[in-house]
């Protein structure tokens, strides 16, 4: 059965590793629509397993905070721009003014099972990451 593009963008957020962000466009590449970039923000304010600063955790996360806008700029999240700095802050991501630091951004994670049609595994701008057991 074929994945609904909300949860492919979820499992492809589960890659980003702590103290990296990676940006909504190259989410959008990432699960095989590269222009829907706006539409990386709308799946991900539907986020059912957001992460939280303090508190208990979920077993699974999804950590939609570690998606940023092309420009280092916070974008949205559920629980304001305040609290989506001081996460990404917890996990190591450095700013510079009110930007993430371009050292922190990665390029999309990528998984092995369910490449999108035509993925080309040799792209030098990819990070594959193994999917999370209990993830999607």
């Amino acid at each position: 059965m074929e994945r609904s593009f909300s949860e492919r963008v979820w499992q492809a957020v589960v890659g980003v590793p702590r103290g990296r962000v990676t940006t909504y466009e190259r989410i959008a590449r990432a699960v095989g629509s590269p222009n829907a970039a706006r539409a990386v923000g709308s799946a991900l304010s539907k986020n059912p397993y957001p992460a939280f600063l303090g508190g208990s955790q979920a077993k699974t996360t999804i950590p939609c905070h570690r998606v940023v806008r092309a420009n280092g700029e916070l974008g949205g999240y559920s629980g304001g721009a305040r609290r989506k700095r001081q996460l990404l802050e917890h996990e190591g991501v450095h700013f510079v003014e009110d930007k993430v630091d371009a050292a922190c951004i990665i390029f999309c994670p990528q998984y092995l099972v369910g490449l999108p049609r035509g993925y080309n595994t040799e792209d030098k701008n990819t990070i594959i990451y193994p999917v999370p057991s209990g993830a999607g």
